[in-house]
């Protein structure tokens, strides 16, 4: 039997927190399997212990459900399934899709040996709304993420009446005989629940009259709870900061040391617990992105617990990274620390202040967790959402899930840049040729933008670049009437890559045309967008401004190659030339990579080092007095360590064969492990008495080109050994 979908029978006019229960008889060794989702989010409890969280994330046009195995937690005798339900009110957590009521579904198996017994949801389910528990806007925090919560001082479970609205099809997909699509399919989740650590209490650093202050250690996303005492009548405010701001002379707050807790001042949203006079336990439904934590009191009060698990995706430890330089392996700390904070069930730009999957952030921290882990679940997710975003325009939505509709035209470049990643990275073919369409209307969409000359022209849309300082919204002077330059390139190269992708999957012909419209863009910015007197491609053909990542792009697309782009990255870096911030720093790394010229990337990881001195424990956002503390796109050590220092990458599609090139000028000494689908890659090299010692394990028999100093070396060995003289 499938069970029944059960609605409340309850207006929901704001946030509120229901609370489903079913008693059923057991013997301890049972088993026990369950199927459930929900409308709105969910928190399953098995005899007041936690199982599960969902339904996961992800878009409009689907309903993940989980499939559960909870038998090890049954006992004999009367057993308790308790599902906590928070249904966010209309515009609350637009990133978040629902219908219009609180629902729960589930389809459970009891099993006894070899007898198996059946039920579910239906109208015989208890449903009660929790009224000691409210949900309110934190000002100045969007509602792309939950409210913050007020525990109140009185309040009871109110019953609520539930109804059953029809029965769960999972075979047929919310698909009527009559092909009516009446509902988001359901369809199981795609990737594993995520991780809670190990329960850690919360540091006191700083106290006074009517307030406490506590710290993590580090920049975490994490479950908290707190027990306490306080007045009866009086409330509590529970203060999530990610970091001490300064007070400046003139008013205002800047950043300085982000843990200078004897000059600093603590700001964030706060959740409330309002006060009984007797011992309060809270424990809020969402997770909370924070360093610090400060308590605010008023009358008598007794803090007797305060305690944090860490919340992300299941990384692993499949990766590592050590040198020479002790101060690389703290940015290599650092670097994984604000991916897992910025990987939950979807990527997420910040987990402080937006929670969004953003395209080009996903792209970026997509490539930078093919370093880390050989689950490839979340790009893979991550892509099919993102996807389903698409417009009649060809562009994809900038974020996604979101209800609110935002276009910057280039993210949805990254989109192809994520799939070409994925596919080299994965290996997986049936997949990218299910996406080719989505790619090719995306493109076709640029090429509906082209102007007379051939350039990417206006667009109705937002033109963010970068977040370079002094450009208004993150868009190049003149951006707003002229073309820019680097959409034109990112444009050619998304073209490449598009080529590429169908090279892959058989479709030569669609390769040869991307090809051919590639080079007529570059052409086109040649022609239009070079000054020859500077040497340098104008960030719009007026060329009044210059910078970097139009450099970078020009080199990465093709429009210029050999000796020109050399010289042209050599000019760009000579001063003048608008510098990126830190996630555009990906790609100016890989024009000077490309161009030899990887010293100068290798300095620029002084950015790095002095967010290191500033004592932060995740990457900030960008480097010119930057909101964020904690931003997975400045991730970008993880693949500069593995990929560039260490000298890992895929030599063909899946890693049908790996390349080895390790960048060796600036340290004495790095080892390491990077993940691949056929089992992890070890890497060491050391330079001793004049010579330089290389080492390497495989996992199989896969070609391996190893190129050291310029010198190349071919194997299938699985263990590798090169002995050298330095040159």
């Amino acid at each position: 039997m499938n069970g029944k979908r059960i609605c409340i029978d309850d207006k929901c006019e704001k946030t509120a927190l229901y609370e489903f229960r079913k008693t059923f008889r057991a013997r301890k060794g049972d088993g026990l399997v369950m199927k459930i989702c929900a409308e709105g989010r969910y928190r399953l409890f098995i005899n007041g212990v936690f199982v599960s969280a969902g339904p996961c994330q992800g878009s409009s046009f689907v309903r993940y459900y989980d499939e559960i195995d909870a038998g090890k937690l049954l006992k004999t005798g009367e057993n308790l399934i308790t599902v906590r339900i928070v249904y966010p009110a209309k515009n609350e957590w637009i990133t978040f899709y629902r219908d219009e009521r609180p629902e729960l579904w589930v389809e459970a198996e009891l099993t006894d040996g070899g007898k198996t017994v059946r039920f579910g949801t239906d109208k015989d389910w208890k449903c009660f709304r929790d009224d000691s528990v409210g949900f309110f806007r934190d000002p100045g925090y969007q509602n792309t993420i939950p409210e913050f919560e007020i525990l109140r001082g009185s309040g009871e479970l109110v019953p609520v009446n539930v109804f059953e609205n029809g029965e769960a099809d999972i075979e047929r997909g919310g698909v009527s005989v009559w092909g009516v699509c009446y509902r988001a399919p359901m369809m199981p989740r795609l990737i594993p629940q995520m991780e809670n650590g190990e329960e850690t209490p919360l540091r006191a650093v700083k106290s006074g009259p009517g307030f406490i202050e506590l710290d993590a250690g580090k920049y975490v996303t994490a479950r908290v709870r707190f027990s306490l005492t306080g007045e009866k009548g009086k409330s509590v405010r529970i203060v999530y900061a990610e970091c001490y701001l300064t007070p400046c002379e003139g008013g205002g707050y800047e950043k300085r040391m982000r843990d200078c807790f004897d000059a600093g001042e603590l700001r964030g949203p706060c959740d409330i617990v309002e006060t009984s006079g007797e011992k309060q336990t809270f424990e809020p439904f969402w997770y909370r992105a924070f360093r610090f934590v400060r308590i605010e009191f008023s009358g008598e009060f007794s803090l007797s617990e305060a305690v944090f698990a860490e919340e992300h995706y299941p990384l692993g430890s499949a990766a590592s990274f050590s040198s020479s330089d002790k101060e690389l392996d703290r940015i290599w700390d650092v670097s994984v620390n604000t991916l897992k904070c910025c990987m939950h069930e979807t990527y997420i730009d910040c987990p402080h202040y937006e929670q969004l999957q953003y395209c080009m952030d996903s792209a970026l921290e997509a490539l930078y967790t093919y370093y880390l882990t050989p689950d490839l679940r979340l790009p893979k997710k991550s892509l099919i959402d993102l996807a389903h975003s698409q417009r009649p325009d060809g562009m994809l939505q900038s974020s996604y899930p979101s209800q609110l509709v935002q276009v910057i035209p280039s993210f949805s470049l990254f989109w192809i840049f994520m799939l070409k990643d994925y596919l080299v990275f994965s290996g997986d073919r049936e997949l990218a040729l299910s996406m080719t369409g989505t790619a090719d209307r995306i493109l076709e969409g640029f090429r509906s933008f082209l102007d007379e000359r051939g350039l990417v022209g206006k667009t109705p849309y937002w033109h963010f670049v970068d977040w370079v300082p002094g450009w208004d919204r993150g868009v190049p002077p003149g951006g707003e009437k002229e073309p820019l330059t680097v959409y034109s390139l990112m444009y050619a190269s998304a073209l490449l890559e598009g080529a590429e992708i169908c090279e892959a999957c058989g479709r030569s012909l669609l390769a040869k045309e991307y090809r051919a419209r590639s080079k007529e863009t570059c052409d086109a910015v040649r022609r239009y967008c070079f000054d020859g007197e500077k040497g340098l491609f104008g960030d719009t053909p007026s060329k009044n401004s210059f910078s970097e990542l139009v450099s970078s792009w020009a080199v990465i697309s093709g429009a210029v190659t050999g000796q020109e782009a050399v010289r042209l990255m050599k000019r760009t870096l000579s001063g003048g030339a608008a510098k990126c911030s830190f996630a555009a720093s990906f790609y100016l790394f890989r024009a000077l990579e490309m161009t030899g010229l990887y010293d100068a990337a290798f300095e620029r990881l002084a950015l790095w080092r002095d967010m290191l001195k500033m004592h932060c424990t995740t990457w900030c956002e960008n480097p010119d007095a930057p909101r964020s503390e904690c931003h997975g796109w400045s991730s970008v050590p993880v693949f500069e360590l593995s990929a560039v220092i260490l000298g890992v990458k895929p030599g063909g599609i899946g890693y049908e064969s790996v390349t080895i090139s390790p960048y060796t000028c600036a340290l004495d000494s790095a080892e390491g492990k990077v993940p691949t689908p056929h089992g992890p890659v070890s890497v060491s090299w050391k330079k001793k008495e004049g010579k330089l010692i290389f080492d390497a394990v495989l996992p199989k028999a896969l070609l391996c080109v190893v190129t050291l100093e310029g010198d190349r070396y071919e194997s299938r060995d699985t263990h590798i050994h090169i002995e050298r003289e330095l040159k």
